[in-house]
Formats: structure tokens, sequence, C-alpha cells
């Protein structure tokens, strides 16, 4: 039986985007959820959170965007060169 994600996981602020990701994730791990259901909820919730970060927030977020695409671009590559 099909179901209203909207209702499930309503989303308007950032304490409820967080408790919404949570929860979407708990619901996939499982079962209930499938990857693309709970890939569309982390992102509205990210979507919510973005919007309602501070400027510093944003920074970080940004920072840590970087390090993670980095550290996926070496694990990538045969090269072992710190990013750091």
């Amino acid at each position: 039986m099909p179901f209203n994600l909207s209702q499930i996981f309503p989303i308007s602020d950032a304490p409820s985007a967080r408790l919404m990701k949570l929860k979407a994730l708990c619901l996939f791990r499982a079962g209930v959820l499938t990857e693309p259901q709970r890939a569309s909820i982390k992102r509205k919730a990210d979507e919510i959170l973005t919007r309602s970060a501070s400027p510093m927030q944003r920074r970080l977020q940004f920072a840590r965007f970087l390090i993670s695409r980095a550290q996926a671009e070496r694990r990538g590559s045969s090269k072992t060169q710190a990013f750091y």
C-alpha cells in the first residue's frame, strides 16, 4: 500500500528536518522505506537545514563537503597524498 511521504515526514523547520532525517534512516534500516524514498526525504530536509543555517554553519557545511569530496577522490585514485 503506497503512502504519502509528506504526511508521514512533515518537515517545516530545522528541528523537524533533523528528526525526519533520523526517522527516515531508522525506517530505511528496518526495511520500510526504499533508498529513493529515503533520499527524497533527506534531500528535502537538507534544503530546509541549508536555508535555516547561519553563515558560520554554511561555511562549516561547505568545509565538510570539500573534505568528504577530497577523501572520496583520494579513495578512488591510487595517490596517497593527504589533502590537509
